[in-house]
This record gives C-alpha cells, structure tokens and sequence, in this order.
C-alpha cells in the first residue's frame, strides 16, 4: 500500500507542472482506519483547486477511490 500510494503520489506531482492553478498535494499518509476488509488504506490529498484537471492526466488504478469535497477527513 505504501509503495502504490507513493507512486500514484509521485505521478500527480509530476502532472501538477502541466495544469493551471494545481491543488496542493498532501501525503500519502495511513488512512483512518488503515484497514478495511483486510485491505491497507492510504490517503493523498489535492487540496485547494480544481483536483479533475490534474486527476484527468494520469491513468487511477481500480484498487484506488476518489472523493471530491469529502465530508470527513477523520
């Protein structure tokens, strides 16, 4: 999970240089809780921004979720 997110993490900070006004990126960090369903869990944040710009650059893994304007971070 780790190594997947710092990947994923490092794809977008590279695409961030092609788009106009990129959110910050935060993390990747251990998501609360770090596992569902015997599954690891990481959390990367775009904040700030318009995110789908810089989402719509780079190819997201089916393994992975996207939620725009969360209601919870905890």
């Amino acid at each position: 999970a780790d190594l997947a997110a710092a990947e994923l993490a490092g794809a977008l900070r590279r695409q961030r240089a092609f788009v106009s006004s990129p959110p910050e990126l935060v993390g990747p960090v251990p998501a609360r809780p770090e596992r569902v369903r015997g599954r690891h869990r990481r959390r990367i944040i775009l904040r700030g921004g318009d995110p789908l710009p810089l989402l719509r650059r780079i190819e997201i893994g089916r393994a992975w979720s996207v939620d725009i304007d969360p209601a919870s971070l905890a």
